[in-house]
């Protein structure tokens, strides 16, 4: 046992002694400064784990929202008409609105020549399926391939079958189907348009349900045309109904008359008018809205 000589030196350690060994070697022990058993005890520092250092807290960066891609809309174009100031100026917009739609090639438009009945249930079904674009249930549809005929003299084969069939078996057109009394069976495709017939088909397009029975006398109190004994019956009821109707297609189309004229030639120019707009109120489309 070692004992540290300072330890021994100390006049109050020594008079321990006589309180016994252990309290002697305890109390020399602990007074042994830089002993090796203290030394021995000491925790070794290469197992001491080192004091933790807090990482430090990452700082957050706000994520910037997503700048919206602003929604771009493509007006179309206008398309040049070249004969169109030889149209009254009263119709030009709507001729230029209408043609403006594209669904109708420019290359078959001469405003000043006969629009054929072909050619207008063609312009017909085309720009009422335009305008009606985003309300399908108010288009007429075209006929499938497969429909059996309505006319001799417009077959399957025809390039208009889709549009003049799909307009008969809509009732638009009077055929087999709608007429039980000597029924048409032709429908002259190249025929020039008349006036009552672009009414008559047009104005059944624009107000709900079954055209107005109708009589010349009705005729008369509502427009006063003088020439009301040629009209044909079939026509009446529509020029009734587009007498009370918003827009009118003979306002539009042919102003303040007091001849309708009714077995006269449409031009080209007067049916493209006449197709600017369809329905009526909460049903009305034109084509200056659907080009915006």
């Amino acid at each position: 046992m070692v004992i540290c000589k300072s330890t021994l030196m100390n006049p109050f350690k020594i008079a321990l002694t006589k309180l016994g060994l252990c309290t002697v070697i305890f109390l020399t022990l602990t007074g042994c400064e830089g002993s090796s058993l203290e030394r021995s005890l000491a925790p070794d520092p290469k197992l001491t784990s080192p004091t933790p250092v807090a990482s430090p807290t990452p700082e957050l960066t706000a994520t910037p929202s997503p700048t919206p891609t602003p929604e771009v809309v493509v007006t179309p174009s206008p398309v040049a008409l070249a004969d169109l100031s030889a149209v009254p100026s009263a119709l030009q917009p709507f001729v230029q609105d209408v043609v403006n739609l594209q669904v109708i090639p420019v290359a078959e438009i001469q405003l000043n020549q006969p629009v054929t009945r072909r050619q207008f249930a063609r312009w017909l079904m085309n720009v009422q399926q335009r305008l009606y674009q985003n309300q399908i249930e108010r288009q007429v549809r075209p006929a499938t391939p497969g429909s059996p005929p309505l006319f001799t003299d417009v077959p399957r084969s025809d390039p208009d079958f889709a549009a003049i069939q799909g307009l008969a078996e809509a009732g638009i057109i009077p055929s087999r189907l709608t007429v039980s009394t000597n029924p048409p069976t032709r429908f002259q495709p190249d025929q020039p348009l008349t006036r009552e017939t672009l009414v008559a088909w047009k104005v059944s397009l624009d107000v709900p349900g079954a055209l107005p029975a109708a009589s010349g006398t009705d005729v008369s109190q509502v427009w006063g045309f003088q020439d009301v004994a040629k009209i044909k019956p079939w026509a009446l009821g529509a020029l009734v109904a587009d007498a009370g109707h918003e827009p009118s297609t003979v306002r539009r189309v042919w102003g303040r008359t007091g001849l309708f004229l009714p077995e006269k030639p449409v031009s080209q120019a007067q049916a493209l008018a006449a197709l600017w707009s369809f329905g009526s109120g909460d049903t009305l489309v034109t084509a200056r809205d659907s080009l915006k």
